[in-house]
């Protein structure tokens, strides 16, 4: 598809953003008119710039432009990942009001870093996409600190920190060399270098794959992949639920909608195949070993999370952009579903408990427990359920692009990691011979998010048409930046 070219400074292709950002701004300085103990209230405006954007979102839905020299783009794509971004903060909003102590400065970083993850759907530049990384990153190393009184929180953040700025230190000199190569930073102009035989220069080609390599290995730290997942179980473990919450979808899908469009546009598919081939194999292979031997659901869940990186590699692999974006939103109610649960159970002090303090949770609290159990049958991929579904339509597209190899080991992986999440739903109808968690009264902000995840899992797993109709309009429209 043909985009028009826009060279001014259109702030309404940015407009989601500016909203997402501003409110961010407007929340830290109602906070000078609040007390402490009124911070909490200041979850009201942020939501409200939540749904603003979401407006502004809306009203682009059709368009497809570039502005500010062909750094930004907005199309189906960009919007319908904006969309899923803007549900992540909104729940994750909801379950952070079970947090005992909450400041201006969590509002205002949760909007700053939704505004991260929509830059990177938005990127047809490396400037930008580098930009919406750091916006993001910054954001989550203080969102994951942010927890008074929680040295856990503390130490996972100074690991998530200096292991993030290893890798964007890669990005970044990724992004230099794919430069030295082409001279061109914008997508477009990448892929008219290659086109127009810019590489014939003297070591070009070499400086494109080591741009690339260096490149994969800056966002596949973001995704979690194997090898560059050893961050993630400390640090989910170590934060606030809320924030783990928040990192194991959006940081993820933000992370997956750059290297889809990165890719597409700067090299045909054969050159990078190979490479993402490699990573989705160890990625499912080590996700599902390692899940074997968690016993504390934030850890089995942050295991969980590299295999469903891996999962969504291959959907990458076989080109099935219809089943990695129908298969993101089912994992997004079906992950925030569980940490939701987990969060509405923790003490202020210990989140996310060793598996036997769940044992009989269904008898004790019967619709907490039925709830989390349905979640996890939904991540051990049992239908009726959203992540059943998902996980189907990726096996038949890999099947379908003759990665019958990745459809085999997909299985098993999913076999694998089948004994971790049964062992979950197991624990949770086995009567305990002594008392597990006994929780304060169910925050209720847990308990919406709890019920939305439980809805959203059954709607992707029973009327699944109801997602796949907009997501292939939004990947069938999906583009590039063709700015001249």
């Amino acid at each position: 598809m043909h985009i028009p070219a826009v060279y001014d400074v259109n702030l309404s292709i940015v407009s989601p953003e500016l909203a997402l950002g501003l409110v961010g701004v407007l929340v830290l300085i109602l906070d000078l008119f609040l007390r402490d103990e009124e911070a909490r209230w200041l979850v009201v405006p942020s939501i409200a710039g939540v749904v603003l954007s979401g407006v502004y979102a809306a009203g682009l839905w059709g368009q497809a432009a570039t502005a500010f020299h062909g750094a930004v783009v907005v199309d189906p794509f960009s919007l319908g990942f904006d969309f899923l971004f803007l549900t992540v903060i909104l729940l994750t909003l909801l379950l952070s009001l079970r947090l005992p102590k909450l400041s201006s400065g969590h509002f205002a970083l949760l909007l700053w870093a939704g505004t991260g993850m929509m830059l990177l759907a938005a990127a047809s530049s490396l400037m930008t996409l580098f930009l919406g990384v750091e916006l993001l990153s910054i954001s989550l190393y203080l969102l994951v600190a942010l927890a008074p009184g929680n040295a856990a929180a503390g130490e996972a953040a100074l690991k998530y920190f200096i292991l993030g700025a290893f890798a964007t230190g890669f990005l970044l000199l990724g992004i230099a060399f794919l430069y030295g190569s082409t001279g061109a930073v914008t997508l477009f102009g990448i892929q008219k270098a290659l086109s127009g035989g810019a590489l014939n220069l003297p070591h070009a080609f070499t400086f494109l794959k080591v741009g690339l390599a260096l490149f994969l290995v800056g966002l596949g730290f973001k995704l979690a992949l194997v090898p560059f997942q050893v961050w993630v179980p400390d640090v989910y473990q170590g934060a606030p639920t809320p924030i783990t919450a928040f990192m194991s979808v959006g940081t993820k899908a933000a992370a997956f909608a750059a290297l889809l469009r990165s890719l597409y546009g700067i090299i045909p598919p054969g050159g990078w195949i190979p490479a993402l081939t490699v990573l989705a194999v160890a990625t499912l292979l080590v996700g599902s070993l390692l899940i074997l031997r968690q016993t504390n659901l934030k850890r089995l869940l942050a295991y969980s999370g590299i295999v469903n990186a891996g999962y969504l590699l291959v959907a990458l692999v076989s080109f099935g952009l219809v089943p990695a974006a129908y298969y993101l939103a089912a994992y997004t109610f079906m992950n925030l579903g569980a940490f939701a649960g987990i969060a509405a159970l923790s003490k202020d002090a210990e989140e996310g408990a060793e598996l036997p303090a769940y044992r009989g949770l269904a008898y004790r609290r019967p619709w907490l427990g039925a709830s989390l159990a349905f979640l996890f049958l939904s991540l051990a991929s049992i239908p009726p359920t959203g992540g059943f579904t998902g996980k189907f339509l990726i096996l038949l597209s890999a099947v379908a692009s003759n990665h019958a190899y990745l459809a085999v080991i997909l299985v098993a992986a999913t076999a694998i990691s089948l004994f971790a999440y049964l062992r979950v739903v197991v624990a949770l109808f086995t009567p305990a011979e002594e008392a597990g968690l006994a929780p304060r009264p169910l925050p209720a902000g847990a308990v919406v998010v709890v019920g939305i995840g439980v809805l959203g899992v059954l709607a992707t797993g029973i009327l699944p048409h109801l997602f796949l109709i907009p997501i292939s309009s939004m990947t069938h429209l999906f583009t590039i930046s063709p700015v001249p």
